[in-house]
């Protein structure tokens, strides 16, 4: 009777409207039953009555936050952490809260509030009054945009919510460096005190990525100046947020690797379709136990299709003498079902395997931010790049088109600038969305790379299987198939790129040359016009390089290097890790190199890298700095490696040296495998395991201290 009664309160109140709901319930319904109060009391809005009512602290608190006669510093106080067992009506607390509060009066509450759920925990984005916020920051005042929690909430608006947004996410962080006199993020470091910590780390963090400063940051003129600055936000990082200084240090490893070889190696661009064949091939056979899209028995089904091609020849044998045809079809039937799930299982990993397909390299290589850079920067070198302002819903065109400029020239050079923007934009979208995708039977409408696989592609690869025997000869088969295909994808790729993709850049420079032929100040337009001619050069020049990449990579993606480049790579590493400290170096003897093949430079960059984090941790300064003494050779496939730094040894060093003996039983045992996976892959342990599992040699390794000068050395032969 008691549910029954719930019940019809509950449709009551659902139902009616609130004066015919009040009579039901004080004529029909026990006004002693306290539920029964308990929702008339909510009904009425008498959330003091309610609450006094309710025995659940959790409710009281929702209680206080719906009461209009309550203050907001009051329902802050009723506000609680997002976790346990009652977080379902926190969460319920925290949305009324957060959608009923006036923004006009208390918009940096609701920003600081909103700002802190995020990045405690992004799923509480789900019940942020998004497009409230969006709004507000799009129309409300200036002085929003000054605010550090204005650029995160928009950062998690465009980057989880509405990825549209992400173009405006440039301005409105631009909006906010330029307020708070910010000329590049890492400056941020000067004024730390001004925020909270918290919302500082998570803005250099997430936020000032390359997307974000190539939109948002005015000063870089390339992308390597750009990267630089990646660095030195991860050096503040580190300083900020040391509980996640490993994962910074590592970011710090991949940019400084990047910017050394982009400067003195020079990737090699033509380079950039690659698959990890080995690695596809190992992940077919080997992913025992694993539940994933490629299937781990296809061995077993080689194994199968072969038994079905060896029976059909017996059935076909029948079939010559009237016998069991239907048999003989089944079993024809099967075999071919078989072929095509086979070649369908490698073809998808060639293509979309994360790790080591196809769609991957793409991805890494060319789509994700590497296409931009290259067809942006000739415009950005000719002053042509404008950024879109949405607060103003205008574009913001360089500054020295405008200085100068009366008040109708302006308006002729905004509109002129937003229109060759977005039209060049749609073609970069265009040729990164549309064209450099994968097409299979089931994904991929418009992509270029068409790995769609027809009954004739099917009947040409089960007549090259004919004379195969063994699930290698087959893989290689189908892999030497899909190659062919991609050398086809290749060549079409380039033609669309030097036909309609430069094609439609060279009308975007016309209709800007000629929207711009209208403007007064002919000393504007002459250079105007010079500055589009030479980009329209610049730009087929970068189409040309950009057609570069797509060839199949050779083995290796960068040129070749000495040991000395090795050596110096982790020797920039551990500055741009550590810029408070100085190391000084100092050559025992010249260094003498053969050519290192470049597809060895992680390897080689990994062995420098832990010797110069064990030197940075253990060595004994002087005069501030750390002294480093070294000697390098490699000649006629001989590699040798010494290098010494300063070691105070006029102190007890009996624990040091115990662990060097360690170390000695470790490297002796070849133990190291272990080691290097349970100290997290630093010292001897991984460098003799980076020497002995990825350049396949036999390391020989000595290392201790000279106590009579007080050294430690390290001498690495292979």
């Amino acid at each position: 009777m008691s549910n029954l009664q719930h019940l019809d309160i509950e449709t009551l109140i659902c139902s009616l409207d609130k004066e015919e709901c009040d009579d039901f319930i004080t004529e029909k319904l026990n006004e002693e039953d306290s539920y029964v109060r308990f929702r008339k009391a909510l009904l009425c809005k008498d959330y003091q009555l309610a609450s006094n009512i309710c025995g659940i602290d959790e409710i009281k608190d929702y209680l206080y936050v719906c009461d209009s006669n309550t203050n907001i510093v009051g329902k802050i106080a009723h506000l609680h952490p997002i976790d346990g067992n009652n977080s379902s009506i926190t969460i319920v607390t925290m949305k009324k809260f957060l959608s009923s509060v006036n923004f006009e009066e208390d918009w940096e509450t609701v920003f600081k509030i909103a700002a802190n759920l995020v990045i405690d925990n992004i799923y509480t984005s789900l019940f942020i009054p998004w497009e409230k916020i969006i709004l507000y920051i799009d129309k409300g005042p200036t002085e929003i945009r000054k605010n550090i929690c204005t650029p995160i909430l928009y950062y998690v608006f465009a980057y989880y919510i509405e990825r549209n947004k992400k173009d405006d996410l440039g301005i409105v962080c631009s909006n906010f460096f330029e307020l708070e006199g910010i000329v590049r993020p890492s400056q941020m470091r000067v004024f730390a005190d001004r925020y909270d910590k918290k919302m500082l780390v998570y803005f250099l963090k997430n936020v000032c990525i390359a997307k974000t400063m190539d939109d948002a940051v005015y000063v870089f003129e390339n992308p390597q100046e750009r990267d630089q600055e990646r660095v030195e936000i991860c050096n503040l990082l580190s300083f900020l947020d040391p509980e996640n200084e490993k994962e910074y240090e590592n970011e710090i490893r991949e940019l400084t690797q990047k910017l050394m070889i982009n400067k003195e190696l020079k990737i090699i661009d033509e380079s950039r379709i690659h698959v990890n064949v080995e690695g596809i091939k190992e992940q077919l056979i080997n992913a025992e136990g694993l539940t994933n899209r490629f299937d781990n028995n296809l061995k077993n089904d080689f194994q199968r299709y072969m038994f079905y091609q060896d029976d059909r020849v017996e059935q076909w044998l029948r079939l010559l003498q009237g016998k069991e045809e239907n048999k003989f079809r089944e079993s024809n039937e099967t075999a071919y079902r078989l072929l095509i799930e086979l070649v369908q299982k490698i073809r998808d990993a060639f293509v979309s395997s994360g790790e080591y397909g196809l769609n991957g390299y793409l991805s890494l290589n060319i789509r994700h931010n590497t296409l931009e850079d290259e067809l942006r920067s000739p415009l950005q070198r000719a002053m042509l790049y404008a950024k879109k302002d949405n607060l103003n819903k205008t574009y913001i065109v360089p500054s020295h088109w405008i200085q100068f400029a009366g008040s109708e020239d302006k308006q002729i050079l905004c509109k002129a600038f937003g229109e060759f923007h977005s039209a060049t934009e749609k073609i970069l979208a265009k040729l990164k969305s549309d064209y450099i995708q994968i097409r299979t039977e089931i994904k991929g409408e418009k992509g270029i790379f068409d790995y769609r696989l027809t009954d004739v592609d099917y009947s040409k690869i089960a007549y090259y299987a004919d004379n195969i025997k063994t699930f290698e000869e087959f893989f290689d088969m189908i892999i030497s198939y899909l190659w062919q295909k991609t050398e086809i994808n290749l060549e079409n790729i380039k033609y669309v790129i030097k036909n309609e993709i430069q094609q439609d850049y060279m009308s975007a420079f016309g209709n800007l040359r000629n929207a711009i032929a209208i403007l007064k100040n002919k000393t504007i337009t002459r250079e105007l016009q010079q500055k589009i001619s030479e980009a329209e050069t610049d730009i087929q020049n970068v189409f040309e390089h950009i057609c570069h990449w797509f060839q199949r990579s050779s083995e290796s993606k960068h040129s070749d290097f000495d040991i000395q480049f090795a050596f110096d790579l982790g020797l920039k590493t551990i500055k741009n890790m550590h810029p408070e400290a100085r190391f000084v170096t100092e050559k025992i003897e010249d260094t003498i190199s053969d050519k290192i093949p470049g597809q060895f430079i992680k390897s080689f960059d990994g062995i420098f890298y832990n010797l110069f984090v064990n030197i940075y941790k253990k060595a004994t300064p002087r005069n501030k700095a750390f002294y480093i003494r070294y000697s390098l050779k490699n000649s006629e496939g001989k590699m040798r490696i010494y290098m010494e730094n300063d070691f105070n040894c006029t102190k007890d060093i009996s624990e040091d040296i115990r662990r060097v003996e360690i170390a000695k039983e470790i490297y002796e045992t070849e133990k190291y495998a272990e080691q290097a996976e349970g100290e997290g892959g630093t010292g001897i342990p991984k460098i003799c395991k980076i020497i002995k599992y990825d350049l396949l040699k036999q390391p020989f390794i000595d290392f201790g201290y000279k106590q009579e000068e007080n050294k430690f050395y390290m001498e690495i032969k292979f």
